[in-house]
């Protein structure tokens, strides 16, 4: 597991957790459960999520003698999934952090940007995000992970009129991974 620092060697991590077991072979068609445990070692925040990734590397097992007399392609793949820790003590729904976003349209320097600010205790994991004309045509902008009370700053490649009448069209990642839609106006 780490913290989302991919740089960091494992001796340096400091994540609270344990996933048992560390290692394991899986022999074809079969699977494996892993457990992660909560060793407290570090105390997280109580007024918000915290977010940790889980790093599995699947590699395959090396050719048996026979087959090393043949070519072959042998790729080892590391998956990385993100791991909410959320306080029990948290007030308000995962599901709806999405619709209290707040977003805003600036003009920096002749480019707009999409500010947006997550005043939720939880991290929204956003998987599109358009802005919408007013005839109907959509702006793609690269979507991002907000954390809780924080404010990104989206680039938009398309020269938009601050004062026209934008909405935004989002598309979330729930708990569940199923996709969260919505669409609401901009802010002054």
């Amino acid at each position: 597991m780490d913290d989302g620092d991919t740089i960091k060697t494992p001796d340096k991590l400091k994540v609270p957790f344990v996933v048992t077991p560390p290692l394991a072979r899986i022999e074809a068609n079969n699977s494996q459960t892993l457990r992660i445990f909560y060793i407290g070692e570090h105390q997280l925040p109580g007024d918000k999520e915290s977010v940790f990734w889980l790093n599995i590397l699947d590699i395959p097992p090396k050719p048996s003698a026979d087959d090393q007399t043949k070519q072959y392609v042998q790729l080892a793949a590391r998956s990385r999934f993100k791991l909410f820790y959320r306080p029990s003590e948290l007030v308000g729904d995962a599901h709806d952090a999405p619709t209290k976003i707040q977003w805003r349209l600036i003009k920096q320097l002749g480019k707009n940007s999409l500010i947006s600010y997550n005043p939720t205790p939880f991290y929204v994991s956003l998987n599109r995000v358009s802005l919408v004309r007013s005839d109907g045509r959509l702006i793609k902008v690269t979507p991002n992970m907000l954390a809780p009370h924080d404010t990104v700053t989206l680039s938009v490649d398309e020269s938009i009129n601050v004062g026209s009448n934008v909405k935004i069209r989002y598309e979330a990642i729930g708990d569940l991974g199923e996709i969260i839609k919505g669409e609401m106006p901009l802010i002054n």
